[in-house]
């Protein structure tokens, strides 16, 4: 299950849901025994709903396409011989060219980014209870242990429960201009039940106040739950339109899933904090000059 999980809300499973489809086009193309068509049809459901699983946030006019490609294919094989010969080689070429387009814009967003850290900045958090902890005795947070892992100051100013209105009073504690800006903040809404519309409208408002003042952000992206795909997109839209570099959602949902890393299925251990925080200290430069 914990494995199922991670492909699910890292978005692994969209890439193998695309193998599986792509498995059943060898099949028909290669093997050509009667007693496939089955496993044929099976492999493609798979793929169908592995793909949806997955929340991969690509356009929807992309999924669109890409779905009626895949069943006017699924159609024209399972006609077999009464099917149109020229039609079913034009789909065989434009299934896996359709879904490969899919892979080709994916996979630079598992790719984790590097991002500098100024010399005599202080790291502000800004979160809900993945960064502020469930409220234990002496619990050591993973911004906690960043600061242990950087030696630069570390400020802790995530709240539990925190929606992404909710972290606006967390901004407003900042103070200066240039101030180095993580966010890990946006699973409350989802969770929530607030819509895709209004996750973006909040988000965007947080950003906005956030970035001002010369801040430089990093931002978690939030792994999804099924059939999420709008808030994913609202995320990289504005992620991309602030200049705000993204923590892939694999980075996280790896932690989570982890056995030990927490002690409820979501909030994170000991373990788990550490692991967090080894997380982001591997993607962050410090132009102080410490190193890893």
């Amino acid at each position: 299950m914990p494995l199922i999980m991670f492909l699910v809300a890292s978005g692994w499973s969209f890439f193998i849901g695309i193998g599986s489809i792509l498995a059943a086009e060898a099949m028909t193309v290669f093997v050509r025994r009667p007693w496939l068509r089955r496993r044929i049809v099976f492999l493609l459901l798979l793929g169908v709903v592995l793909i949806a699983l997955s929340s991969t946030p690509l356009p929807y006019l992309y999924y669109a396409l890409a779905g009626a490609v895949t069943a006017a294919w699924g159609l024209n094989e399972w006609k077999g011989a009464e099917g149109s010969a020229l039609r079913r080689r034009a789909l065989r070429i434009l299934l896996p060219v359709g879904w490969l387009v899919g892979v080709g814009l994916e996979v630079p967003r598992f790719f984790q980014p590097e991002v500098s850290v100024p010399a005599g900045t202080a790291i502000h958090v800004i979160g809900d209870s993945i960064s502020a902890g469930v409220g234990s005795k002496g619990e050591h947070t993973w911004p906690g242990v960043l600061a242990e892992l950087s030696g630069v100051e570390v400020v802790n100013h995530a709240v539990p429960g925190a929606t992404l209105s909710d972290a606006m009073r967390q901004v407003q504690v900042l103070e200066g201009e240039g101030a180095f800006v993580i966010l890990e903040i946006g699973g409350n809404d989802q969770f929530g039940g607030a819509t895709s519309a209004e996750y973006e409208r909040d988000m965007e408002a947080l950003l906005q106040a956030t970035a001002a003042l010369n801040r430089r952000l990093v931002m978690f992206e939030i792994p999804l739950l099924p059939f999420g795909n709008g808030y994913g997109l609202a995320q990289r839209r504005l992620a991309a339109k602030y200049g705000v570099p993204l923590i892939p959602k694999h980075v996280l949902a790896a932690v989570i899933t982890t056995a030990g890393a927490t002690v409820d299925g979501l909030h994170l251990s000991p373990m788990g904090h550490r692991m967090l925080a080894e997380a982001v200290f591997s993607i962050l430069r410090f132009e102080s000059g410490v190193s890893e």
